[in-house]
């Protein structure tokens, strides 16, 4: 620093108004950015604001009166471009504020067990239903009275393995029984396969799946995955009245 060390105000007042200047620059393009990003996302930004009770209040309305919606393109061509979606309601005046596209990028699957066992696992535990396998399952006695899962999904919603004319599909069940408390009292997992009914045919695939559900369970939950696939569905199997 020139003059023997000495800063004067002069000087500091200038810096300062400088540095001022670049955070406020910087502050705007980040405000900018983030503003985009909330566009984008479906979501609401909230800047430069003190009273921060009302944006809080205002997310939690809209926490409350949230939906999960579910989309599955039909243009397989994943080519890594950008495609818009819009979701339109039928009540005149109410709109939906959602995401407005996504990148069109076709993922490797890991189809290895582990990561099925995962899924399997999340869906367990996921305080929402999967419906991209639509199924239902109760739990029922068999002969010499053993407990069984009485499992159906419905073909329309399985992906295929094509095989020639014909195809299959190789799925992972798993079923979970939980205490009151949300304590995890049995889990168990099942490899099925089961070979593709004629087109015209809405018949539903079931299972009949051998089970212990311990007599201090209060829910029962089910999971299952296409094994070659990325389609999940889960059910709350229903339990028998108590006599």
């Amino acid at each position: 620093v020139p003059n023997g060390g000495q800063v004067s105000d002069i000087d500091n007042g200038a810096e300062i108004a400088r540095q001022t200047v670049n955070m406020t620059s910087n502050s705007a393009v980040v405000n900018s950015f983030l503003g985009q990003l909330d566009e984008r996302t479906g979501g609401r930004g909230y800047s430069n604001q003190n009273d921060i009770d009302v944006p809080l209040s205002q997310a939690l309305d809209d926490a409350s009166g949230s939906y999960l919606l579910a989309y599955t393109p039909t243009n397989r061509n994943f080519n890594g471009e950008y495609r818009r979606i819009r979701v339109t309601l039928r009540t005149p005046g109410l709109h939906a504020r959602t995401r407005d596209g996504y990148l069109a990028t076709d993922s490797p699957r890991d189809n290895s067990p582990e990561a099925v066992r995962k899924a399997l696992q999340y869906a367990l535990e996921s305080p929402l239903l999967y419906h991209a396998l639509q199924t239902h399952a109760t739990l029922a006695r068999a002969p010499h009275n053993q407990q069984v899962v009485q499992v159906a999904v419905a073909p329309s919603s399985v992906e295929w393995v094509h095989a020639g004319e014909g195809g299959n599909v190789a799925q992972v069940i798993a079923v979970a029984a939980y205490a009151a408390n949300g304590k995890p009292l049995y889990t168990r997992e099942y490899n099925v396969t089961t070979s593709r009914p004629s087109l015209d045919s809405n018949k539903e695939l079931s299972y009949t799946l051998p089970v212990t559900i311990p007599a201090q369970t209060a829910r029962v939950r089910l999971a299952i995955v296409d094994r070659l696939g990325s389609r999940i569905g889960t059910t709350d199997v229903v339990l028998p009245a108590s006599p």
